[in-house]
């Protein structure tokens, strides 16, 4: 299999092989690192890594989880599902301990994930919605444009337009397109309007 470092050809060192641009995935020693830039990223990297099993293990076993980290800097990073307070309640007085979420936290989850179903669909809608209405917006602006390119008169906008003057304006844009020649004709917003 082909190193990432050997694709290509003639990247302008020698052998025709391009450096690396990355380090990738690789395993680091075990060993205190120095450099406190790449401290900083390793420890915020790890940590988030950490969250993310801890909240796995919650999710997926339902265990209540409490995580306590400090930064080499001394800052104090804390995650806690349900809270960290219950954790550390139930960790100081084990007598005490909050009922497990029984049939009734189930269905109300249940619920909570349809109803962020529902609003993931809603929201799916109204995107779709927005688009034909921008793509409609555009075919009107191109329709406009073929009718004064076929020599019809438009004053104004054309959503003010009723229905029969819009047939009327379709069957001057067919005869224009049948005849091949421009009608000199105008159509004016007052022309047809309702008394």
């Amino acid at each position: 299999m082909e190193n990432a470092a050997e694709k290509g050809g003639g990247g302008g060192e020698e052998g025709g092989r391009r450096r690396k641009l990355t380090q990738g995935r690789k395993k680091i020693p075990m060993e205190r690192i120095e450099d406190a830039k790449r401290l900083q990223v390793c420890f915020s990297k790890r940590r988030n890594g950490l969250v993310k099993k801890a909240f796995e293990l919650s999710v997926l076993c339902g265990a209540q989880v409490g995580l306590i980290v400090f930064s080499p800097a001394g800052k104090p990073y804390t995650y806690g599902h349900v809270s960290l307070d219950s954790v550390l309640d139930r960790l100081v007085d084990p007598s005490a301990t909050r009922p497990v979420p029984g049939p009734d936290a189930a269905e109300e989850a249940a619920a909570k994930t349809a109803r962020q179903t529902e609003l993931r669909e809603l929201l799916r809608k109204e995107e779709e919605l927005m688009k034909a209405r921008d793509a409609e917006l555009r075919r009107g602006e191109e329709l406009e444009a073929k009718m004064r390119a076929a020599g019809v008169r438009i004053d104004g906008d054309l959503r003010g337009w009723e229905l029969p003057k819009l047939h009327a304006s379709m069957q001057l844009l067919a005869r224009s397109r049948g005849s091949r020649r421009r009608p000199r004709c105008a159509l004016t917003r007052s022309s047809h309007r309702r008394t």
